[in-house]
């Protein structure tokens, strides 16, 4: 790839400037409905992870496009974990009364969380704001470059914090694993032509890495929760560790997969693919 061609890069820039366009209506949304938050959840997503393709370039503009989107993911966090509580409760291996207790206090919790719409639709200005400006930042030779070698750093740290993070079950750690693999996924989408396997595994790894932090969170719920007996916190969290353990050998394996090259080799690789694509495009 020919640094004087930069074209998927000025494609990164507009894909950006796309997904802050969709969070900021999606925020404004997201007191209609549980999709709502999803959908902003994911939109911001793939901001933070475009975001950061530019930070090698562009390393004041992406500091401000990074403080705006994570602010509004922040605003957007508890909402999404009491969402999806209720539903990752449910698939708990526990008594049936136990996992009602649980529920009860979820519930509970939910009707205490109602957000401020005057901060939504702060964070919605600050996301429409911000995309506008991104549809005039500056493209350089040599940007593409620069944003390749970003793409090979993550991939290697999700790589190494993975190797590390798996055999001890360590879920935070897992769930660093899990961001990495977003920005990843989201690049790929947006930059280099569909490849199933990858694709594949980078989805199923994305989603049994989501479901295990989930359940990190839905302990840390059910352990601070005083209407919870000290009984049922024990089964709570004991039904949890079951879960993750067989989440995580099989996460593990697609994992070996997905990060079996070193670094080098999938900088080479994703080079070729990008190539490829523009050749063809030109033909």
């Amino acid at each position: 790839m020919s640094d004087d061609n930069p074209n998927w890069i000025l494609r990164a820039r507009v894909a950006l400037a796309d997904a802050l366009d969709e969070a900021a209506q999606r925020f404004a949304d997201k007191g209609k409905s549980v999709e709502g938050v999803h959908d902003a959840r994911k939109a911001l997503k793939r901001a933070r992870a475009l975001t950061r393709l530019f930070e090698d370039s562009l390393e004041a503009q992406a500091a401000e496009a990074r403080s705006v989107v994570n602010a509004a993911r922040r605003a957007l966090g508890r909402t999404r974990d009491l969402d999806v509580m209720p539903d990752t409760a449910r698939t708990l291996h526990a008594s049936e009364a136990t996992r009602e207790a649980l529920l009860f206090a979820i519930t509970r919790e939910r009707k205490r969380g109602a957000s401020d719409a005057a901060d939504e639709i702060d964070h919605a200005k600050a996301l429409a704001a911000l995309a506008d400006k991104v549809r005039s930042w500056p493209i350089h030779p040599g940007d593409d470059e620069r944003a390749l070698r970003h793409m090979r750093e993550t991939y290697r740290k999700a790589r190494r914090l993975g190797r590390a993070a798996f055999p001890h079950n360590d879920g935070p750690a897992l769930h660093r694993v899990r961001s990495l693999i977003v920005d990843l996924g989201q690049q790929f989408d947006a930059l280099a032509p569909p490849s199933p396997t990858r694709d594949a595994d980078l989805r199923k790894l994305r989603q049994a890495l989501g479901v295990h932090h989930d359940l990190t969170v839905l302990a840390a719920f059910a352990l601070e929760r005083r209407e919870l007996l000290i009984g049922e916190k024990t089964e709570i969290r004991e039904a949890i560790e079951r879960q993750q353990r067989s989440l995580t050998r099989r996460a593990r394996r697609r994992f070996s997969r997905a990060f079996g090259e070193p670094p080098q080799r999938f900088l080479r690789r994703l080079k070729r693919d990008l190539s490829s694509e523009t050749s063809e495009a030109a033909e």
